[in-house]
């Protein structure tokens, strides 16, 4: 794992694994909310992360087609475009103040005093006793509940009565409950 994180000392990636809210402080510090180019990247100085702290950038050799720099990590790849974002590849992974990072949940901070304030308020799942909630499954489309291609929703109409409905299974179990005793059993 060290030729993928070139700047991790030996061992820290292995507890960095077992700590979980140091791990999801560093990956959440990894992320800037938006779909930002680095031609937007490079107008800013800084930028904050989810996380809740900020990374500095340091773009003023941009315009000599030098990458941009976040914190002390070179910008080696960029402008890849993905569904929920642009990911920008950086030569080292970037690590929070973790003095003004909160131990319990991995939050960031960039004052001591607004550390403080989110520790004195806890946290919810400390004060909460575990809810065990019972996921319901999600009913599976069949072909008869998607509409018809070129039919608009509430189009597909009763073949007895003509009452519009959005799928095809609508319509086919309100037949059988509406119009179950007039039609008979086919």
């Amino acid at each position: 794992m060290t030729k993928l994180l070139p700047n991790c000392p030996k061992g820290s990636f292995d507890a960095l694994l077992k700590d979980i809210p140091k791990l999801k402080a560093v990956l959440m510090y990894h992320l800037v909310a938006g779909k930002l180019t680095v031609d937007e990247i490079s107008q800013m100085k800084s930028a904050k992360t989810i996380q809740g702290q900020e990374v500095k950038i340091d773009a003023h050799k941009w315009h000599l087609h030098m990458s941009p720099k976040i914190n002390e990590a070179n910008m080696t790849n960029y402008n890849i475009m993905a569904d929920n974002g642009v990911i920008h590849v950086l030569d080292r992974f970037l690590m929070p103040n973790m003095e003004l990072t909160c131990p319990v949940c991995g939050m960031g901070f960039m004052t001591m005093e607004d550390l403080n304030a989110h520790t004195k308020m806890g946290h919810l799942a400390e004060k909460m006793p575990a809810i065990k909630k019972t996921i319901e499954p999600m009913p599976v489309a069949t072909p008869q509940d998607i509409p018809l291609n070129g039919v608009e929703p509430n189009q597909i109409h009763c073949p007895i009565c003509g009452k519009p409905f959005k799928t095809r299974t609508e319509m086919e179990r309100h037949k059988d409950e509406v119009h179950h005793e007039t039609e008979g059993h086919e």
